[in-house]
C-alpha cells in the first residue's frame, strides 16, 4: 500500500528543478497499532460475520480492494444492472441492507427507507455528467417498503421504523462526527443540524442510498 503526495506547480522544462514525489507511506502489509490483538485466541469481526479461526482471511481477502460510499456502489450497480439485463431477468426487486447511524433511535433499530435524501434533505441525487449537474429523483417503491415493514412484524425483538435515510459523501464531517482528523463545527452545531434532520423525517445516515435509488428509478422509468 502506498500513498503519494504530488505538488504540481505547473510545467517544468528544466529537469534539474524536478523533485521526486514524496512517499508518505509504503508498506506491503498493514500493521495495526494494537498489541492486544496478538494475545487474543481469535479475533471476531462481528459486523462481517467473520473470524480469524473460522475463516481463511488471507485467502478470502488477501487481494481484495474494498470500497465505500456513492462512487463504489455506483460502479457495482452498473455491473449488476448489466448482468440482470444480459441474464434477461424479469419481475425482480433490488434492495440494499447495510449499517447506518441512527437519528433519534435506539441502537439496533432497523430503518426501512421511505425517502433517500441528500444532506439538504432533498429527495434527489446530483450527478455531474460532461461538466453539467444532472439531478435525478430518488423516489422509492412504496410497495416494497411496506412489504419489508410487514416482514419485520414477524420478527421478535427487532424494532423497525419507516423513515427518511440521509446520504452523505463523507463519513466524518459529512455525518456530523466530532472524532475525525478534521472538524469545523461545535457540538452545539452538530445537535442543531441533527434536530433539523430529524424534524424533516430523517431517521438514519449512510453513504449510498441516493445513488442506489436514483439509478434504479432512472432505469425503471419508461
Amino acid at each position: 500500500m502506498s500513498s503519494i503526495l504530488l505538488n504540481c506547480m505547473g510545467a517544468v522544462t528544466d529537469h534539474s528543478e524536478y523533485s521526486e514525489p514524496e512517499v508518505l507511506f509504503k508498506n506491503p502489509q498493514i500493521h495495526v497499532k494494537n498489541p492486544q490483538l496478538d494475545t487474543m485466541e481469535e479475533d471476531i469481526l462481528y459486523h462481517f460475520n467473520l473470524g480469524t479461526k473460522t475463516h481463511n482471511l488471507p485467502e478470502m481477502f488477501g487481494d481484495i480492494k474494498p470500497g465505500m460510499g456513492v462512487p463504489s456502489i455506483s460502479i457495482m450497480l452498473h455491473k449488476l444492472i448489466k448482468l440482470l439485463h444480459h441474464a434477461r431477468c424479469i419481475d425482480f426487486a433490488l434492495f440494499r441492507i447495510g449499517t447506518s447511524g441512527g437519528v433519534g433511535l435506539d441502537p439496533g433499530t432497523v430503518v426501512v427507507t421511505d425517502k433517500a435524501v441528500d444532506c439538504f434533505f432533498r429527495a434527489q441525487f446530483e450527478q455531474v455528467v460532461l461538466g453539467k449537474v444532472i439531478t435525478r429523483s430518488t423516489e422509492l417503491d412504496v410497495g416494497v417498503s411496506k412489504e419489508l415493514l410487514q416482514c419485520s412484524s414477524e420478527l421478535d425483538d427487532v424494532p423497525t421504523v419507516i423513515g427518511n435515510t440521509m446520504c452523505t459523501s463523507d463519513f466524518y464531517e459529512g455525518q456530523d462526527r466530532l472524532d475525525g482528523a478534521l472538524c469545523s463545527f461545535s457540538t452545539e452545531d452538530k445537535l442543531e443540524y441533527l434536530r433539523k434532520a430529524y424534524n424533516t423525517g430523517v431517521r438514519n445516515i449512510e453513504m449510498e442510498s441516493t445513488v442506489f435509488r436514483a439509478m434504479c428509478h432512472r432505469l425503471s422509468s419508461v
